[in-house]
């Protein structure tokens, strides 16, 4: 069996929190049909870390963030990674629609 790089440690950064809990952000990504690395993608873009800093972060290259990325804009029908927030925006308001009733 050829020898594997260790997978690198996630680094100890600290993450800018989301408007959003936990429990939201999954239900977004799985009406999204999204895979978990794609949504760890989207997660991190709407935390505004660069690719090099995403790629760092989950131990992937930043050819493999693009990759990534680029099925994301594939699925979304976006072309910025603004796009992508509002997509992301779009189904939370699909989703939990506001509270009309005051």
């Amino acid at each position: 069996m050829p020898n594997r790089p260790a997978k690198r440690a996630t680094p100890n950064i600290s993450l800018p929190p989301l408007p959003l809990d936990a429990a939201h952000l999954r239900a977004i990504y799985k009406a999204m049909r999204v895979s978990p690395r794609q949504a760890s993608v989207i997660d991190l873009t709407l935390r505004d870390l660069s690719d090099a800093e995403i790629a760092n972060y989950m131990g992937i290259s930043i050819s493999t963030v693009a990759i990534h990325r680029e099925r994301i804009f594939a699925r979304t029908g976006a072309r910025t990674k603004m796009q992508i927030a509002m997509h992301v925006l779009a189904v939370s308001h699909q989703i939990m629609p506001a509270d009309r009733s005051r």
